[in-house]
């Protein structure tokens, strides 16, 4: 295929790069509906609990993920991004280390059999989670 329209000068590209940034970041920096940050901690509590469970953890660790993908696809489809992430890194870092401590939760349950520490890491994902949440929210409702 033939262009036939000339090339872009260094400023017209570097501009156009610009908005495009802008743009970016303006989709990942749209405020989320209030109802996914509490819903988001408890269901990652509830996940870091799935092994205490009375059958095998598989099923209800399996649905507990399949509702926080689907809760918050949801609200990414009422932004308008359902697969933007934020920027805020403080948020992201929180999101990172409540997951941490779920697999944690996991794996504790899996090699002590004891509860203690599962329900500690799960209120931990839990608190790191909303932490993160506070963050992410004045960060976006400025």
């Amino acid at each position: 295929m033939e262009m036939n329209q000339p090339s872009p000068g260094g400023a017209e590209a570097a501009a156009a790069l610009a908005a495009i940034t802008s743009s970016q970041k303006a989709v990942r920096d749209t405020p989320w509906p209030v109802w996914i940050y509490p819903v988001n901690a408890v269901l990652l509590g509830a996940m870091a609990l799935t092994p205490l469970t009375e059958t095998s953890g598989s099923p209800a660790l399996i649905a507990t993920a399949i509702a926080v993908i689907v809760a918050n696809l949801a609200a990414g489809w009422h932004n308008g991004a359902p697969f933007a992430l934020p920027t805020s890194r403080g948020f992201l870092t929180a999101v990172v280390l409540s997951a941490l401590c779920v697999v944690l939760a996991l794996v504790t349950a899996d090699v002590t059999g004891n509860a203690l520490p599962v329900v500690a890491l799960a209120v931990a994902a839990t608190t790191t989670y909303a932490v993160g949440s506070v963050v992410h929210y004045r960060s976006t409702h400025r």
